[in-house]
């Protein structure tokens, strides 16, 4: 099994050489890394190039001729990956000496096993730990991993995502169904997109290890934004925060029909037709209710057959969300 780490840059000369370093440390070496830069203006790939020039496993440093953002900039570097597995790294965070170890132990004992992902420390940018995990910070407690065992993995994580790129790897084996990753859907960011395609043709597994050091920062582009005194939140991941927010589901219906789009496009070698049926319940859901908020004439009859269907239920929050679209929204 070969290893590659698909790593992007930008303008991460403040922190880069410590998650490098962290790579020396592996007690798994990756076989390969591909760094694909932002166009840089940083000393960020000046780092890079030394330590390239003692690094004892294969280094390819793409710099983009135009800022392409971090989305695109992700897919570029998954492309690039030539292993078997392929771990996604930010540029400012930590790793565990054993992470790509016990990650490499599962993939190989799990052959079913399509994507892996595992808990952090969450730290500030002096590596001080906040107090928490991540996956404490976003209630993933013993439950919810065993039910993202399992095939109900994918309808939880299209309510909650909870795939953090940084902590993860896949089997590239599913670059065909991942990419192009879509980098036009407000809110959703390339980890929910390749966490919720790799649920709906392959299983997950959540390693309850804190293998990386977490890092949160003023000039991160993503990340738990934690206050180093706040207790670890109970509320909804920012993703249904912001489907609720706006209270149109248009976001929400655009994901979705990429979604789908793309399961039925390259879904057929894997079986993922009860992912694919999931998927347009969803989405068919979330059209009616759409059309209820704006005042169809047949707003009663939608409203009585989403709760008829029990999708009200199983994809909102049942006669909560039905009294809102009728009465409140």
């Amino acid at each position: 099994m070969k290893i590659s780490v698909a790593m992007c840059t930008y303008n991460g000369a403040a922190y880069l050489s410590e998650q490098l370093e962290s790579f020396l440390r592996q007690t798994r070496l990756p076989d390969q890394l591909i760094v694909c830069d932002d166009k840089s203006t940083d000393e960020t790939i000046e780092i890079i190039g030394e330590f390239a020039r003692s690094a004892p496993f294969e280094i390819k440093v793409f710099v983009n001729e135009n800022n392409l953002g971090p989305i695109k900039n992700f897919d570029k570097a998954i492309s690039l990956c030539a292993g078997d597995v392929i771990a996604l790294s930010d540029q400012d965070d930590v790793w565990h000496k054993d992470k790509l170890q016990i990650f490499e132990q599962v993939f190989s004992e799990m052959p079913r096993v399509g994507l892996v992902f595992c808990d952090a420390n969450l730290v500030d940018a002096d590596l001080v730990r906040l107090g928490h995990s991540n996956w404490e910070q976003s209630k993933l407690d013993a439950k919810t991993q065993k039910l993202i065992r399992t095939e109900a993995a994918l309808d939880y994580l299209l309510k909650k995502p909870l795939v953090w790129g940084c902590m993860a790897a896949f089997r590239a084996e599913f670059k065909e169904i991942v990419l192009p990753i879509p980098d036009d859907i407000p809110g959703v960011y390339h980890d929910y997109w390749i966490s919720w395609l790799l649920s709906a043709v392959s299983c997950l597994e959540p390693i309850p290890k804190r293998l990386v050091e977490y890092r949160q920062h003023s000039a991160q582009h993503l990340g738990q934004k934690i206050d180093s005194k706040a207790e670890p939140s109970s509320s909804k991941d920012n993703f249904i925060k912001q489907v609720e927010s706006k209270y149109n589901f248009d976001d929400t219906i655009t994901a979705l029909t990429a979604l789908s789009e793309r399961l039925e496009l390259k879904g057929g070698r894997f079986e993922s037709e009860n992912s694919i049926e999931l998927v347009n319940s969803r989405l068919e859901h979330f059209i009616n209710r759409r059309k209820i908020l704006a005042r169809d004439k047949k707003k009663l009859l939608l409203a009585a057959g989403e709760l008829f269907t029990l999708r009200y239920r199983r994809h909102s929050s049942g006669l909560k969300s039905a009294a809102k679209d009728l009465f409140f929204g």
